[in-house]
């Protein structure tokens, strides 16, 4: 601490602890890197309700005053977005699609092994049909009738921790069956990296055309750099 300003050193800063963040967290940590991952939000657990979690997992109360997770965009469509540990992740339904390769030729590179190892880590596959409801059921027999080449989702879902019926997948898991960016968080977390919540990152200090560290404000006003 040196006059009213936290001042920290670490390998590197992530700011941010959605899907992206937290993976980066996780993965730098357990190379044995110094990390500090900054979260806006609070950190909220998996609640399962709309109420809740929903209503946590954007900011809180005054989400849409302070443009947290309530947002209206310049045509008037509202979008959410998760500002907790786990960003977004904290209020999706588990779907996992494979990125298209095409996407990382403009760049000169392939993610493919490493598309294939997360695949394998989170063991994503289709949810089992007992855990398919009926109007899922109904909607996917109609559409093989009528021809379109219809199918279940790869999920980011553990299918044996899964309770039929329960209808909790979009505001987080209780049960820990879903996969949520804020395990990867809280794992990065155990291995050592400093996750400081209620941070908003104010700005990326730059030298020589390099990001060195960012300047951020934490809870009650306290100042990061």
């Amino acid at each position: 601490m040196m006059g009213d300003i936290q001042r920290m050193k670490a390998d590197v800063v992530v700011v941010g602890t959605g899907p992206g963040g937290s993976t980066v967290a996780r993965d730098l940590t357990l190379k044995g890197k110094k990390v500090i991952l900054l979260e806006w939000g609070k950190d909220v657990p998996p609640r399962g309700t709309a109420f809740r979690g929903g209503g946590e997992y954007v900011g809180g109360p005054g989400a849409l005053n302070l443009h947290k997770g309530i947002l209206v965009s310049k045509e008037q469509t509202l979008m959410i977005r998760g500002v907790t540990t786990g960003g977004s992740s904290m209020m999706y339904l588990g779907s996992a699609y494979d990125p298209d390769p095409e996407m990382w030729k403009p760049f000169g590179f392939d993610l493919q092994r490493e598309s294939d190892e997360i695949k394998e880590e989170l063991n994503v596959k289709p949810l089992p049909d007992h855990l398919i409801g009926p109007g899922a059921n109904l909607l996917m027999q109609a559409a093989k009738d009528l021809g379109y080449n219809w199918g279940k989702f790869n999920k980011l879902i553990n299918a044996d921790k899964c309770v039929k019926d329960c209808n909790e997948c979009m505001f987080g898991c209780k049960r820990g069956a879903k996969f949520h960016a804020r395990d990867w968080a809280l794992d990065a977390a155990s291995h050592g990296a400093t996750l400081i919540n209620e941070a908003f990152c104010d700005e990326i200090m730059v030298e020589n055309n390099t990001a060195t560290g960012v300047r951020a404000t934490g809870k009650g006003g306290v100042k990061y750099e």
